[in-house]
């Protein structure tokens, strides 16, 4: 694929340079140029295979947003089930409030 951007730079420093124009039309640079012009453009997706794409990227989403749930309530029993094991259920948490006694 042909970098534009770099064959454009190459062209104005030739220009730059002070190349005579009734040279120009056969050097190496201006004839790449023709030659990258002439390729013709790459095929970009389809319509539908754009909404194919949309509708698969969708599932795939509906699907992790299930997953990211499942581990969620694991996580939450499993914390549970330790919670409950401990002998006082209260120092298992953190205490957020603030002092009063200050």
């Amino acid at each position: 694929m042909t970098d534009y951007k770099q064959l454009c730079a190459e062209l104005v420093d030739a220009i730059d340079s002070g190349i005579p124009t009734d040279r120009m039309h056969s050097s190496p640079l201006v004839l790449r140029a023709r030659a990258a012009l002439a390729e013709p453009e790459p095929d970009g997706p389809t319509q539908r295979q754009l909404i194919l794409l949309v509708d698969e990227l969708e599932s795939r989403v509906e699907h992790l947003e299930a997953l990211v749930h499942e581990l969620r309530v694991g996580y939450l029993r499993m914390a549970n089930a330790v919670a409950n094991q401990l002998p006082d259920r209260t120092k298992f948490f953190a205490d957020l409030t603030p002092d009063s006694d200050d």
